[in-house]
């Protein structure tokens, strides 16, 4: 569904093979709405959870994570949520 942005490649000897490294900065966002998504109409709310990694801590969010988001809909990746 959405790849994973910034990984970099750790060159350091493992058994395992070479490791990939995330960004240093977690960050989450979550989205809300009062409609349900189509496929979950039995719920009464929809509701996602978003999450990535970036280099810099605070704003601006990476233009390559806010493309991501933006390329897909609501209702294919929204879950029907009960509150």
């Amino acid at each position: 569904m959405f790849q994973c942005r910034g990984a970099t490649q750790d060159s350091r000897d493992d058994p395992f093979g070479q490791r990939s490294l995330l960004p240093r900065v977690f960050c989450a966002a979550e989205y809300w709405s009062p409609t349900p998504v189509p496929a979950e109409e039995t719920w009464s709310e929809s509701y996602l959870v978003l999450v990535w990694w970036q280099d810099d801590w605070a704003l601006p969010v990476d233009a390559g994570v806010l493309e991501d988001v933006r390329r897909h809909a609501w209702q294919d990746v929204a879950y029907g949520w009960f509150d």
